[in-house]
């Protein structure tokens, strides 16, 4: 049997799709690791909120019992380390990366980052804003899956998006300091600055 001779087409085509396949394994694996981390503290967050409520403290957001868990230090910066490695080994898509949460506003929403990379960004207003309500979809999915089924109007209410480019930060100097927020997403508006 005679071995199958690959024209360099070919051969492109399907380093390609290898490399798209294994884009998707490691986005898959990010995943599966911030789903692990968010059931832990969903887990100790839910302790901790039952205690509170019998004590009948008032609960300043919906992520505050969140906040106060019994979580392992090195297991913590361990699953830091692991998924800051991920972020910078999975490729920006239409210069957009993938959403993060942040901590939580001092009016008790969750703050949700996404990197950009504005010279990425497609060049027309609207084809930048259906790329960035793309990224609010990704994001909005992982609050699913984070926090359990919600109707779409708790994510509007309980979250903010902050599209922050990482250029205009690398530009930014303590004498001349630039604001990296190219846009924030809330209660269901996109708002570019």
């Amino acid at each position: 049997m005679m071995p199958e001779i690959l024209d360099l087409e070919t051969i492109s085509e399907r380093l390609e799709r290898v490399e798209r396949q294994n884009r998707r394994m490691k986005q898959i694996w990010l995943i599966t690791w911030a789903l692990a981390i968010l059931a832990v503290g969903s887990t100790l967050g839910a302790t901790f909120s039952a205690a509170s409520a019998a004590q009948g403290k008032k609960e300043v957001s919906p992520f505050e019992k969140y906040l106060h868990s019994g979580a392992n230090e090195l297991a913590v910066r361990k699953i830091r380390f692991d998924m800051s490695a991920l972020r910078q080994s999975i490729p920006f898509q239409k210069g957009i990366g993938f959403p993060t949460i942040e901590g939580i506003s001092d009016d008790g929403k969750l703050i949700i980052q996404v990197e950009v990379l504005s010279s990425q960004l497609p060049r027309t207003i609207d084809a930048r804003k259906e790329a960035l309500n793309e990224a609010v979809g990704v994001a909005m999915s992982g609050y699913v899956d984070a926090f359990g089924p919600v109707p779409v109007s708790d994510f509007d209410k309980t979250t903010r998006i902050a599209f922050f480019d990482d250029e205009t930060l690398l530009k930014s100097t303590v004498a001349a300091p630039l604001d990296p927020v190219i846009a924030t997403y809330e209660n269901k508006e996109l708002t570019f600055h």
